[in-house]
């Protein structure tokens, strides 16, 4: 599997535990009427899940594929943005 191929496979597990997370929130609220240590909860589950996103370099040169220079992005390159790699080759 290529590192763009991962790196992708990562933001869609993201996006995927980001919507359960909303749902859990909402549900709750809906039971309790309050949401605040869920809220919590679901913040800190995400932040955890998120630090993955730091072992996904550029095979040649080690740059961050989710960096384009110094702004992160929600998406990888699939070409390196410092060596201009094609990082979507296995």
């Amino acid at each position: 599997m290529s590192v763009y191929r991962a790196a992708r496979a990562h933001v869609q597990v993201m996006l995927l535990v980001t919507a359960l997370g909303a749902l859990f929130v909402i549900a709750v609220d809906a039971l309790l009427g309050h949401s605040t240590w869920a809220f919590a909860i679901v913040i800190v589950v995400l932040i955890a899940l998120n630090t993955r996103i730091w072992r996904y370099d550029c095979p040649k040169c080690g740059s961050n594929l989710f960096m384009r220079g110094a702004l992160p992005l929600p998406w990888p390159n699939a070409r390196c943005s410092d060596c201009g790699t094609d990082l979507t080759a296995d």
